[in-house]
């Protein structure tokens, strides 16, 4: 997955949510789950807590959810 949005500058606002600013393309840093650099394509994929596509509705209502890390 690819984050479709772009990372605001700034926090959000209060008074914005994740809807509205994902509408316009953005999302805050509190969005992202996962941050990783592919060096064979040599840019950053970016996976976000809420808003991401998903192939089985065709919608950007796909969550995902980290309970655990383990080795």
């Amino acid at each position: 997955y690819e984050a479709r949005t772009t990372r605001l500058p700034f926090r959000y606002p209060e008074f914005v949510s994740h809807r509205a600013a994902s509408k316009f393309g953005w999302h805050g840093y509190e969005e992202e789950l996962n941050r990783s650099w592919c060096y064979s394509l040599q840019k950053h994929f970016v996976l976000l807590r809420q808003g991401n596509y998903c192939p089985m509705c065709k919608e950007n209502s796909l969550k995902f959810y980290v309970e655990m890390y383990f080795d």
